[in-house]
């Protein structure tokens, strides 16, 4: 398979473009199916794929359902506060359905996970970002503790987020965001 892949690299442009601008290497590439989920998944995308396919019960339509209604880190942050009702809204993808996926995936995603940039921790540390999720995690802690859901509120934090924000500042943007 990774020579087929290859090949495809190394010969089929679109293919080549879509791997390098989403970061991808051949050996990324587990499978025929992952080179047609190109052009809508992003490496983060496609690790969170690879798991939910892993659940019980979710093949590779219920896991793109699912990827297509929430993104990688909203299904992270679904999975670690139990909110059934988010992964539910996906189509096809009832309550039992959310219960199981949040069963099987709760051990293997952890916090941070859902809070820091997908990148090499090492590449966090170096870049500051270490900081900001930091802030981010503590704002949408707030955010919960007044009643929005985990996943509404990382959507909102994430969406006025800035390098240069505080917590304070980012929950004033965040709320003011919800409700402006």
């Amino acid at each position: 398979l990774v020579k087929q892949v290859k090949h495809v690299y190394d010969n089929v442009p679109y293919y080549r473009n879509l791997m390098e601008e989403k970061g991808l290497t051949p050996a990324d590439i587990q499978s025929v199916a992952d080179l047609h989920k190109l052009p809508f998944l992003t490496k983060d995308d496609l690790e969170m794929y690879r798991q939910l396919v892993n659940v019980s019960g979710i093949g590779p339509k219920a896991g793109l359902s699912v990827l297509s209604a929430l993104s990688a880190d909203e299904l992270r942050l679904a999975v670690i506060s139990q909110d059934e009702k988010a992964i539910a809204k996906a189509p096809g993808i009832g309550k039992k359905t959310a219960q199981r996926i949040i069963l099987e995936l709760k051990d293997r995603i952890s916090l941070e996970d859902a809070f820091l940039p997908a990148q090499e921790p090492s590449d966090r540390a170096a870049s500051g970002t270490a900081l900001l999720g930091q802030a981010r995690q503590e704002a949408v802690e707030a955010l919960t503790a007044l009643g929005y859901s985990a996943s509404e509120a990382l959507r909102a934090v994430k969406a006025v987020e800035q390098e240069d924000m505080d917590v304070e500042d980012l929950l004033k943007a965040a709320l003011k965001k919800m409700y402006g």
